[in-house]
């Protein structure tokens, strides 16, 4: 009788998600820290000054983002549930995070 012919367009969406993949996995690669920076061993915010004890690596949503930034010019981000005045951490690269004690004087 009648053959009814089906278009199929599954290899097309593949296809185009597949380019959708590659292109966000450029993308990620040039907004990822290509080489290593020299981050300071003090920094100041708010008329504190912070010294570099260690880099930790943890989800960056224990993070909060604290404005202006400091004197050096990065941005400095706070743990949740811990004061800005007790510690701060700036962010290395892939979940690397350099924490900084406040310095008591």
């Amino acid at each position: 009788m009648f053959v009814f012919r089906r278009k199929s367009s599954g290899n097309k969406y593949t296809f185009i998600s597949i380019i959708i993949i590659i292109a966000a996995l450029y993308v990620l690669r040039l907004t990822s820290p290509q080489k290593e920076t020299a981050y300071p061993d003090i920094i100041h915010y708010n008329d504190l000054g912070y010294k570099y004890v260690e880099t930790v690596r943890s989800s960056p949503f224990m993070y909060t983002r604290k404005r202006p930034v400091c004197e050096e010019g990065y941005i400095v981000l706070a743990r949740r549930g811990v004061s800005i005045a007790e510690e701060a951490y700036i962010y290395g690269g892939r979940m690397k995070y350099r924490r900084y004690k406040v310095i008591e004087e």
